[in-house]
């Protein structure tokens, strides 16, 4: 199957879900790839966020890359509106979905070497799949935009203090761009979670692009303590987090390269992007990093 802007792939088929495979005949090794949060395909997206399985024909030379997707979803359908979709979209059961997929995978191949890379989501899934597969031929991890040092919950508050300190005061808040006010809004609805904990609804937590999310899907992320895995990982993980993230506090990311000082963990901070790769100069920079940091550890 061919996509604009992605390696030919084949769609593969499991009992706990499917995938895409680009294979590399040459190579005994493997990308994994957990994409971020959203109700479309993990590959095939339209909506202006870029995929990781696309940034990757840096590797493609070395590795065989596989996509993992959410569940059995279509390329090219929006899940927005699907009950049944919203019902079983949680943390919990994307874990379950991505650890049935996966170890199915790596069980018909034999490949000497995996590295498994999260975005988003897909990072804060990503220190708990891995303590789950328990799997020695695990080499590497990176988590991109995930952080995980600190709750979800903790980031929010750390971004309201944040955006609210960079506004002087409310007076000015109307004078604030769009995306702005929305992230001040966002993380102001998020930290109700404190007093009124959400209801376990599979309905938007708000109308911000940032909240399409589910009442559900929060509460399945809000608390989760992902530093506690990571201080059990002794393998290679390469942190990559923007200055300008809005949506993941990067001092979720610091606070591990603070406190867990000899693991054998690297540190990328990128000056000039958010939380999303949206120009192709943010998608080389990002390429850039981690095909040097492969070559530095030797994978």
């Amino acid at each position: 199957m061919n996509l604009i802007g992605y390696p030919p792939f084949t769609e593969m088929f499991f009992h706990g879900g499917k995938g895409y495979e680009y294979r590399n005949l040459n190579s005994n090794k493997v990308f994994i790839i957990l994409d971020g949060s959203s109700w479309t395909s993990a590959v095939g997206r339209h909506d202006g966020k870029s995929t990781p399985i696309a940034l990757l024909s840096r590797v493609r030379d070395r590795y065989s890359i596989f996509a993992v997707e959410k569940f059995n979803r279509e390329i090219g359908v929006n899940y927005f509106d699907s009950m049944e979709e919203r019902e079983h979209y949680t943390i919990d059961n994307l874990l379950k979905n991505y650890y049935m997929v996966i170890s199915e995978y790596i069980s018909q191949n034999e490949f000497e070497s995996i590295i498994i890379l999260g975005h988003s989501e897909g990072a804060y899934i990503l220190p708990l799949l891995y303590s789950r597969l328990n799997n020695p031929n695990i080499k590497a991890l990176i988590s991109s935009g995930g952080g995980g040092g600190l709750t979800f919950f903790e980031s929010q508050k750390i971004l309201l203090d944040k955006n609210i300190t960079e506004t002087d005061d409310f007076s000015t808040f109307n004078a604030l761009d769009e995306k702005q006010r929305e992230v001040i809004l966002s993380a102001a609805l998020l930290l109700l979670y404190e007093t009124a904990p959400f209801p376990d609804f599979p309905i938007p937590a708000g109308g911000a692009d940032n909240l399409e999310m589910t009442f559900r899907w929060f509460n399945s992320i809000m608390h989760l303590e992902l530093y506690d895995y990571y201080r059990e990982i002794d393998i290679p993980i390469l942190f990559l987090h923007g200055k300008l993230d809005n949506v993941v506090a990067i001092e979720t990311t610091q606070y591990i390269e603070t406190n867990l000082p000899n693991k054998p963990f690297y540190f990328n901070y990128f000056d000039d992007i958010g939380h999303s790769l949206t120009t192709m100069l943010e998608l080389l920079q990002w390429q850039r990093v981690i095909t040097n940091w492969l070559i530095e550890i030797d994978l």
